[in-house]
């Protein structure tokens, strides 16, 4: 009889054990996206990589939040079977962004970070928020054709097919050969 029960709390202690050692793993913790994996740096920009030494922007904070920024997004982009999880890399990302756009006194990364923020509240699915960061981005950088495609295809997701048209016609002024700008036009008409 001793030796059951003894038996029985082993299996509780490995149980135990187990269960805790699941719930403080970091499948079952919120990401922390400071911490940047090698495969994860992969997948963002070069400046990320190689820091912002070229642009001559040490020493500021709000660097340090633009490529966890956009880490957060690109997991946000990748998940698509657990939305709690994929709603915490939205709002990190959102975070991220907005920091970076308070703290920033050089406007050069400014255009690429709405345009980005903007990409985050698509996936939110909060359009008009989206729009506004496309424009602000449209606005510091007119020639930009791939804000011009994202603003395009948002207005296309709302249905307003006449902005669409009138930003695909200003984008092909910009670049006629455009082939994202071209095959968005033939799909409207």
């Amino acid at each position: 009889m001793d030796y059951q029960v003894c038996r029985i709390t082993r299996k509780w202690k490995v149980l135990l054990f187990c269960g805790l050692v699941m719930v403080s793993s970091s499948a079952f913790s919120a990401k922390n996206y400071f911490e940047i994996s090698a495969s994860e740096m992969k997948m963002l920009p070069k400046f990320c990589k190689t820091g912002f030494s070229r642009y001559k922007l040490e020493g500021q904070n709000w660097m340090n939040h633009l490529c966890p920024g956009l880490n957060a997004l690109n997991h946000a982009s990748l998940i698509y079977e657990n939305n709690a999880t994929k709603k915490f890399a939205i709002i990190e990302a959102l975070s991220h962004f907005s920091y970076t756009l308070e703290h920033t006194q050089s406007t050069f990364f400014h255009s690429f970070v709405y345009l980005k923020r903007g990409e985050a509240y698509e996936l939110k699915r909060d359009m008009p928020k989206a729009i506004l960061d496309y424009q602000k981005a449209l606005q510091l950088k007119p020639n930009n054709i791939g804000v011009h495609v994202a603003l395009i295809d948002a207005y296309l997701k709302l249905g307003d097919q006449s902005k669409a048209r009138e930003l695909i016609e200003h984008g092909l002024k910009i670049k006629p050969s455009s082939k994202s700008l071209l095959r968005r036009k033939k799909k409207i008409n």
